[in-house]
């Protein structure tokens, strides 16, 4: 006993630790992520400010290369050159530039070569680069993509731009700067990684291996997507942390910073790791004392008033448990309870007189309905007996019993069980006796109830099946019996009229009276049949409920 008293202690102090326990272990965790994630953005602070600054430094190659290039669309009489003229002054431009420009040249509107700095043969076809559609279609200055020069046979960043007279293009200046200088580290630093995006999306780097420290293809996509600069940490395509950082577009060119991060975030995991062991020491600390306090100001009262809340009944006062160390809302929660339960009571109540005053006029409703139903009966019976012929007599005999059907369908109306229902076995011989003139009748039914609207269906079916009988069965003064049979099987009813008259003749038309009990049998959601035998046999099988 001691040990099973004192396993439901430690159970319950478990349960109170893991409770109490989650707020504060959800913000010590949430601090401590802060945390590292304040210690990595120093990295990632590096990496933006080393994108910035390449950055800044492209854009200034990419001005000069645009001023240049507008420079040398400016000569307006090289067309007039010699072509060792051409080639003899885009030389020596290219070498006062400092090496920066691996080759100057002209072509001609159809993207042939006029001359260049490095000799080229004149007619060289450069209309398959990337920017010759690109000029031709933008008119202004643009960059190619970066290519293996045909001419300085280096990896090159071409840019390009229209030499116009009288608003013609008559030729295209270019120059193309070194892929090798754009991609290199300025100042000899080798910490970071540097690409250089082409207006094409391509990246470009010198240093070897430089493919495996690219972001993966997801977040490459990401970066190239980016209207301007962003900055993600991530692991490398050849597994490395990196914390990359791209640069906004600047004529469709872009540079793409990658600085390793392992380093930074190990040490931040290290911090994290120590932040989490501290804010652990002191959870557990915390949790301990408000343990104690939780089992004496809460729980202990919280099992009392639980207690009292089990062993109350409807209809009985509810007692209000009181403790020298509850606190004032378990009290109030007390209080609320006993006002609760004392309005349940009344509402209680309330609603059964509400059910007993509903129950009396629904049965005043149904006393009525059948009376004036007995009225109408009465009424048709009535004028029937003033009317000479004897036909016009009959149908007025028919509408009489269609509606004493009704009166005797509310007669045996039972509202007890909450939706009306209707017991058929009484209502079935009630039928019988009242409809049949020339046959007994013999009623074999079980005891099965069906719903008003159903109810309804079925007796003007037996209704109008029994005054058939009357009609056709028995004619002149013959007489004999009907038999009436109600079983249920499985959810399913079959009801049984069944004569032993003249029959039906072999050539028979459909009546009204057959018409309306079809109508009826598909309305129960069955279907009437007349089969052969003695005399009549109608059999409707239809589902309950």
């Amino acid at each position: 006993m001691t040990r099973a008293f004192f396993s439901g202690i430690r159970a319950r102090l478990v349960a109170l630790v893991l409770v109490a326990g989650i707020p504060v272990a959800i913000v010590a965790g949430a601090n401590a992520w802060q945390k590292y994630e304040q210690s990595l953005s120093g990295i990632v602070e590096t990496a933006a400010l080393l994108g910035e600054a390449d950055a800044v430094r492209h854009a200034v190659a990419l001005d000069d290369q645009e001023r240049l290039v507008r420079g040398m669309s400016a000569l307006g009489n090289f067309l007039e050159w010699p072509p060792e003229e051409c080639v003899r002054v885009l030389s020596r431009l290219r070498l006062l530039l400092h090496q920066r420009y691996t080759d100057l040249w002209f072509l001609d509107p159809r993207g042939r070569l006029l001359c260049n700095s490095r000799a080229l043969e004149r007619g060289f076809d450069y209309s398959g680069m990337s920017y010759f559609p690109r000029v031709m279609a933008a008119g202004d200055f643009v960059l190619g993509d970066i290519v293996f020069g045909p001419a300085s046979q280096r990896m090159v960043l071409p840019g390009v731009a229209p030499v116009k007279q009288d608003g013609q293009v008559v030729a295209i200046a270019g120059a193309a700067i070194s892929a090798d200088w754009l991609a290199s580290v300025p100042g000899g630093q080798t910490a970071h990684r540097a690409w250089v995006l082409d207006p094409g999306g391509r990246p470009f780097a010198l240093e070897d291996g430089a493919e495996r420290a690219l972001p993966p293809p997801a977040l490459m996509e990401e970066l190239r997507a980016a209207p301007g600069r962003l900055t993600r940490v991530a692991q490398s395509v050849g597994g490395e942390p990196f914390a990359y950082s791209i640069s906004a577009p600047d004529r469709g060119m872009r540079v793409l910073i990658g600085l390793p991060a392992g380093d930074a975030g190990n040490a931040a995991w290290a911090q994290l790791i120590r932040r989490i062991a501290e804010l652990v020491a002191f959870l557990v600390a915390c949790l301990l004392i408000v343990l104690a306090g939780t089992e004496l100001a809460c729980a202990r009262p919280l099992r009392r008033l639980a207690a009292s809340v089990r062993g109350w009944k409807p209809g009985t006062p509810f007692a209000q448990p009181h403790g020298a160390w509850d606190p004032r809302e378990v009290d109030e929660l007390g209080e609320a309870l006993a006002g609760a339960s004392e309005a349940i009571a009344r509402r209680e109540a309330e609603l059964h007189g509400a059910l007993a005053q509903r129950d009396r006029l629904v049965a005043e409703i149904h006393h009525r309905v059948k009376n004036n139903l007995q009225i109408v009966a009465s009424l048709l019976n009535m004028q029937g007996e003033r009317i000479g012929d004897a036909g016009r007599r009959a149908e007025f005999t028919v509408a009489r019993e269609r509606v004493q059907a009704l009166a005797a369908l509310h007669r045996h109306l039972d509202t007890e069980a909450g939706a009306p229902v209707v017991p058929l076995a009484p209502l079935l011989r009630e039928l019988a006796h009242q409809v049949l003139s020339s046959a007994a009748a013999e009623v074999e039914a079980e005891e099965v109830t069906l719903p008003a609207e159903q109810a309804t269906s079925l007796a003007l079916l037996v209704t109008e099946a029994l005054l058939n009988v009357n009609r056709h069965a028995f004619p002149g003064d013959r007489t004999g019996a009907v038999r009436i049979t109600l079983h249920a099987r499985d959810g399913l009813a079959r009801l049984v009229v069944e004569d032993d008259g003249v029959g039906a003749p072999e050539e028979r038309v459909e009546g009204m009276g057959l018409s309306l009990i079809r109508g009826f049998a598909a309305h129960l959601g069955g279907e009437a049949r007349l089969e052969a035998a003695a005399g009549t046999r109608l059999v409707v099988e239809f589902p309950l409920g």
